[in-house]
């Protein structure tokens, strides 16, 4: 194999050395500067973010590195000309879209160009502003697919925030976040078989943190309900978070866990691993946070792809995004296999 003088954990930490720098410097000289083409491709991808030459130079060098470190942990090439080739590729598939990435959001983080995470930051943005257009521009009736349409919107936003977590090194609360978003899971899988309740416990929710933000009362239904069905020893935020939906047995859910549980079928051990990043409960534990970041991100691509490809999901895309995601699908989509098989 080729040797890509790259240190896995200089590169994880972000404190790549002055000879690592160099030698990426060295590859944009060859691959880009002295190829007309590659240099006049690269530019005029460039030109929207006004960059000077050095930043300009300094930005593709960083690419660089983040592509090669990508390349020698998961598909090393066997020559330098067989990198230099994946590059070039590389540069045509993924360099639009790192520009309209930084146009929105800029992290320190060469990760933030690595391509399945520069992948999921691009489909997440898109389809986080295709869905916030579809709430505004749409009429939608109080109801199940009213606050399912909020849900998923939180949704969306878990996502996006666990990955910008990842792109500036903050791998642990990454991973924290990843709770929220499959507490939010759950109760959209849930929502249908529990519609009547699911909506009238979300409104009394709503109420709840109103009272507590203003001091306004409950409403008379409320106060009736949680006579009827809330007892003292209940805890309030968890009986209205989770009570509207039933266990097998036929009681009301009153923890995260066994909300899980039912909406997924399985033990929950990997959400009580979760927890110990959410209550900072993983101190002198030597997790293997490199690893950790590629199995998010990759489980993350799984996901999008699955949302893009959906019925529900892609008619909310104009046509050119609904192209322009597809490609960026098919293009990674072999990268992300070779991660998680």
């Amino acid at each position: 194999m080729y040797p890509i003088p790259i240190d896995d954990w200089n590169y994880h930490a972000n404190m790549l050395t002055e000879k690592e720098q160099e030698w990426g410097l060295a590859v944009y000289e060859r691959v880009i500067r002295k190829d007309a083409d590659m240099f006049a491709f690269t530019e005029k991808a460039l030109s929207p973010l006004m960059l000077q030459k050095p930043r300009r130079r300094a930005l593709l060098t960083d690419i660089i590195l983040a592509f090669c470190h990508t390349m020698q942990t998961d598909v090393p090439p066997k020559t330098e000309a067989q990198m230099d080739k994946k590059l070039k590729k590389q540069f045509h598939t993924y360099l639009p879209y790192i520009v309209e990435n930084l146009q929105a959001m800029q992290s320190s983080h060469l990760v933030q160009y690595e391509p399945i995470m520069l992948s999921c930051l691009y489909l997440s943005r898109t389809l986080r502003e295709a869905m916030q257009t579809h709430i505004l521009n749409n009429e939608i009736p109080e109801g199940l697919v009213y606050y399912q349409r909020l849900e998923f919107n939180n949704l969306l936003r878990t996502m996006n925030s666990s990955l910008v977590m990842l792109t500036v090194g903050d791998d642990v609360h990454g991973a924290a976040l990843l709770r929220g978003f499959f507490e939010i899971l759950a109760k959209l899988t849930l929502s249908e078989r529990f519609a009547d309740e699911y909506v009238l416990f979300t409104k009394f929710n709503e109420y709840l943190q109103i009272h507590r933000s203003t001091g306004e009362p409950f409403p008379p239904e409320m106060v009736d309900f949680l006579k009827k069905h809330h007892r003292e020893n209940k805890n309030l935020d968890n009986f209205l978070a989770y009570g509207w939906a039933k266990n097998k047995a036929g009681s009301r859910i009153l923890t995260t866990s066994e909300l899980m549980h039912e909406a997924f079928d399985e033990r929950t051990t990997y959400i009580k691993w979760m927890s110990l990043f959410v209550h900072e409960n993983y101190v002198g534990i030597a997790y293997d946070y490199p690893r950790m970041r590629k199995m998010l991100s990759a489980m993350y691509f799984v996901l999008f792809d699955i949302l893009f490809k959906s019925e529900e999901i892609s008619p909310l895309l104009a046509k050119k995004e609904r192209r322009k995601a597809r490609n960026l699908i098919q293009s990674t989509s072999p990268l992300c296999e070779s991660i998680l098989s």
